[in-house]
C-alpha cells in the first residue's frame, strides 16, 4: 500500500482508498499520505435522499483525521 501512495504522489494523481473499514486503516492511510478515502467505518449505503442529511450532521471521523495534517 505505501508504494501505491507513493506512486500516486510522484505522479501528482489523486488517490482515493475504498474499503476503509476500520480506525486502523484510516490512520494507516494518514500517516503514509493518503488523506482520501471512503468505506463502512464512515458509513454504509444509504438512500440518496439521506446523503443531505448526513452530510450536514457527521464529523467524528474527519475530527479524528484532522490531527495528521
Amino acid at each position: 500500500m505505501k508504494t501505491i501512495i507513493g506512486m500516486s504522489h510522484k505522479l501528482r494523481l489523486e488517490l482515493i482508498a475504498e474499503g476503509v473499514e476500520t480506525k486502523e486503516e484510516m490512520e494507516f492511510l494518514l500517516e503514509n499520505g493518503c488523506g482520501n478515502f471512503q468505506g463502512y467505518y464512515f458509513a454504509r449505503q444509504m438512500l440518496a435522499n439521506k446523503v443531505i442529511e448526513f452530510c450536514g450532521t457527521y464529523r467524528p471521523v474527519l475530527a479524528e483525521a484532522s490531527q495528521y495534517k
